[in-house]
């Protein structure tokens, strides 16, 4: 069962080189979802209600058996096949003739891989057969480099927080502070109905937004007093150095201008310097700004005697929206810390 399908883009190549190799006039390619029913990944010369319908549950009566077997089987006549609304709809379509390929991975079905064509006299040659086989091979390689891929991207994304995290273990006033930010970031994406996508980007950099403090002097992340300008001016380098650090790691670089500008000011000015502002400035930056000052204000901090309270740290996000802060985030953060009336935690 495949947990991770392969992406979109080395499957759709795949199923375009099987039409023209195979000169067929449709084909698809289903994967099976968690709960082993086969769903349609890319297809073509078919429309999404024929690729959703062809593998349900109700036609495996009729096609299911070609999951069976590790070789090509090829059908003939598919009007001829009168399982429910099978016939009927293969009319419709005018698909006449089909073979199929299960896909194996590691010995366990995960698939398979359909062309069809038009003429019900159409006999596929027993060398196309076995090319066909080949493909379906194919597909179970970019599954299987799609999984590695993204365990190998979980780990280093992995490290990449632990090290966050152990940052903020050596002070104690910021220790938690990233997830506490994290948690904020992610309720005003979901009250902004943010795709699952989106909220996956902007949360992880939410969660690495100090990653830069890694090349900043720990005396000067440490120190009680007032910074002098020199070390303001280091303290300031930290969403720079941040966003070179994921930027390098290839797959995180859509966090970069994220971490980059979470501290810009909404109506301009904030580090680095740029020039960008209001919507210019990345949506996720924006947020990760409120979320990032609200935690401040409510935290112990080494120049603060004690924290603001909760209806103290809204009424300065409030007295700073359109200045500092995107009033439309400021103001879906501020209603939902005022209807649960309680300091998240």
């Amino acid at each position: 069962m495949v947990r991770r399908a392969a992406s979109v883009e080395a499957l759709a190549r795949i199923a375009v080189r099987t039409m023209h190799i195979m000169q067929v006039d449709a084909c698809g390619i289903w994967l099976k979802n968690k709960k082993g029913d086969l769903k349609p990944q890319v297809y073509y010369g078919i429309d999404a209600k024929c690729a959703n319908f062809l593998f349900s549950k109700e036609n495996l009566n009729v096609l299911g058996y070609v999951l069976e077997i590790r070789s090509s089987s090829q059908i003939f006549n598919l009007d001829r096949y009168d399982g429910k609304n099978f016939k009927n709809f293969m009319e419709q379509k005018e698909l006449k003739s089909l073979l199929a390929c299960p896909v194996y991975e590691r010995g366990k079905n995960i698939g398979i891989i359909a062309v069809f064509t038009k003429n019900k006299y159409h006999k596929f040659t027993q060398t196309e057969k076995i090319l066909f086989s080949t493909l379906a091979d194919e597909i179970a390689f970019a599954v299987r480099n799609e999984d590695l891929s993204n365990r190998v991207k979980a780990d280093y994304l992995n490290t990449i927080k632990a090290i966050a995290h152990i940052l903020e273990a050596n002070d104690k006033y910021t220790y938690g502070h990233s997830n506490k930010v994290m948690r904020y970031t992610v309720t005003i994406c979901r009250k902004m109905r943010f795709k699952k996508k989106e909220l996956y980007l902007i949360k992880n950099a939410a969660l690495l937004h100090d990653i830069g403090k890694v090349g900043i002097d720990n005396r000067i992340l440490g120190k009680k007093g007032r910074l002098t300008a020199y070390e303001w001016k280091e303290i300031k380098k930290h969403p720079v150095i941040g966003a070179e650090i994921v930027r390098h790691t290839g797959f995180l670089n859509e966090l970069a201008p994220i971490i980059e500008h979470h501290h810009k000011r909404y109506s301009g000015g904030g580090y680095p310097n740029s020039s960008l502002k209001d919507g210019e400035i990345p949506i996720g930056a924006r947020i990760i700004a409120i979320a990032d000052a609200y935690d401040a204000m409510t935290s112990e901090r080494p120049y603060r005697r004690r924290p603001l309270t909760v209806k103290m740290a809204l009424s300065e996000i409030a007295r700073n929206a359109g200045k500092q802060f995107d009033p439309v985030l400021a103001k879906v953060f501020r209603d939902h810390v005022i209807k649960k009336a309680i300091h998240l935690k």
